[in-house]
Parts: structure tokens; sequence; C-alpha cells
């Protein structure tokens, strides 16, 4: 375990969180807290993962978490799309601008934005959880189409 887990884990007993929000390369902070070898410390509440770099990594272990992924078009939706079928109450909004979401946080209408993605991701956690499929990968998923 790293010292950053640790922390990470520390701050979960300490604080207790309904709402965990990650981002970028948080799929893998989010993985590690909900490790079933946590027991009772185990983090089992709502996800807001904006902008995630490696979101399959969520597939170890939060797979019936409500999750909802704030992804930019830019960075191209089919990674996470496809993960969609593999996760029981996931979902996927997409928002114009870049992998730093800046257009997402930052501007004009930013508080009430967020504040709704708040809301849909904690209504998440209320919705019945879906039946999920096992994806095949597919090494070709996140790349552009072809122009010939």
């Amino acid at each position: 375990m790293c010292i950053r887990d640790s922390l990470h884990k520390a701050l979960l007993r300490e604080f207790q969180p309904d709402l965990l929000v990650a981002m970028s390369s948080g799929a893998t902070v989010v993985s590690a807290l909900t490790d079933p070898e946590l027991g009772l410390e185990r983090y089992s509440g709502a996800v807001w993962m904006i902008s995630a770099i490696k979101p399959n990594r969520l597939l170890r272990h939060a797979v019936h978490l409500p999750i909802l992924f704030s992804h930019a078009y830019e960075d191209g939706l089919p990674i996470v799309e496809q993960m969609l079928p593999e996760l029981s109450r996931a979902v996927l909004v997409g928002f114009d601008g870049d992998h730093g979401a800046a257009a997402l946080l930052d501007g004009p209408g930013a508080a009430a934005r967020v504040l709704d993605l708040v809301q849909q991701t904690m209504a998440l956690c209320h919705a019945a959880p879906r039946a999920v499929q096992v994806a095949t990968p597919s090494l070709f998923v996140g790349l552009p189409p072809r122009v010939d």
C-alpha cells in the first residue's frame, strides 16, 4: 500500500463521505478505496468521475457503485461508453471542452452545472441496479476514425 492510499483511507475513515469526486487518474484511487479487502472501511457511496483516465480500473471493485462520468467530448466518449454495460448504476454525461474540464467547472453557470451533476450523481444511489454485461474489449476504442 502506498502512502497516498493510506492517506485517502484515513480521510475516508475520518469524514465518511456520501460522495467522492475524482478527476483524471482518480479512477485508480477510487478502485483502491473500494477494494473488498478493506472490509467495512471500504467506500460504498456515490462517485462523480470527471475526465477519467483508465476508467476501466473501476471494473475491479466498483461495478455496483453509483457512478456519474462527466467526460469531455474532446477526450472521446467511447472509452467510457463501452464500459457502461459493465457497471450496474453508471451514467455518462458528456461536456464541451477538454480533459482539464475548465468548461465544466469554471465560467458562467458553473455553479448550476456542478449542482446539477452532483444531484444526478446522488440520484443514482436510489436507482435500481441493472444487470451487468461483460463487454469484449477492443484495441481500437478511443482511436479517431480513419480518414482516407
